[in-house]
């Protein structure tokens, strides 16, 4: 009688090798492919937070930038820092200002006053005048103010009275923008360097330029494996400078 070929001594020992050697083959490749999906995925998130935090750091200095001027607003540019009246909106005197430190106004912009931390700025035919605190504010919703009209009504207690013939009530907070720790950073008082951006930002590459006549901040960012991206630079104009399109 002739013996079955898996009878043969050894033939067990050499499939099981040929299993093993296909099983861990098999399991490289996915591995590898899981690897690999891993790095572009990783790869097209920091892209996506480049891109953001460009967008971003780009955005918010142009307009903050725009909205002052240097001197006039605590406009200034020093080192990795931008100083400045960080302007939140405007309020309008629902009647001619008189000497009292008490005034009724409409109010319109980006958030509403805080007396905690917020100032106006009173600008008159001149184009400027002094700066007051506020000390107290509340809903105005029995305010004549000329009929409706956008904004919110609110009667304001200020540290001093408003010269008469002032036209718009500029209310900001004192705050500075820093381009540090990989990313853009706002501060203001003591509540330290809050992070607006993901922390991709390039310590090298990005920064403020100013020759004394031009501003203008670059940008670049970094990926954890070393590649570094330029971007455009852009000019910080002020609102005393023409617009040069």
């Amino acid at each position: 009688m002739s013996r079955d070929v898996g009878d043969r001594p050894g033939f067990t020992i050499v499939e099981t090798l040929v299993a093993l050697s296909l099983g861990w083959l098999v399991a490289f490749l996915v591995l590898t492919t899981l690897a690999r999906q891993r790095r572009i995925q990783t790869g097209l998130s920091h892209r996506s937070d480049g891109l953001a935090a460009v967008r971003m750091t780009r955005a918010v200095l142009v307009d903050e930038a725009l909205v002052g001027a240097p001197g006039r607003d605590g406009w200034r540019l020093s080192g990795g820092s931008l100083e400045l009246r960080a302007f939140r909106g405007i309020a309008l005197p629902c009647t001619s200002p008189t000497a009292s430190d008490e005034l009724a106004v409409r109010v319109q912009g980006i958030r509403l006053p805080d007396p905690d931390k917020d100032s106006v700025l009173v600008v008159d035919f001149t184009g400027a005048g002094p700066v007051i605190a506020i000390l107290d504010r509340q809903a105005g919703t029995e305010v004549d103010c000329g009929g409706p009209g956008p904004g919110t009504l609110e009667r304001w207690r200020l540290s001093g009275a408003v010269p008469k013939g002032a036209l718009v009530l500029r209310y900001f907070e004192r705050g500075s923008y820093h381009l540090s720790g990989r990313a853009l950073r706002y501060l203001r008082g003591q509540a330290g360097r809050q992070p607006l951006t993901p922390e991709v930002l390039s310590e090298t590459l990005t920064g403020f330029d100013d020759d004394g006549w031009h501003r203008s901040v670059r940008v670049g960012t970094t990926a954890p494996w070393g590649e570094e991206v330029v971007w455009p630079r852009v000019r910080l104009r002020t609102s005393e400078e023409p617009d040069e399109r």
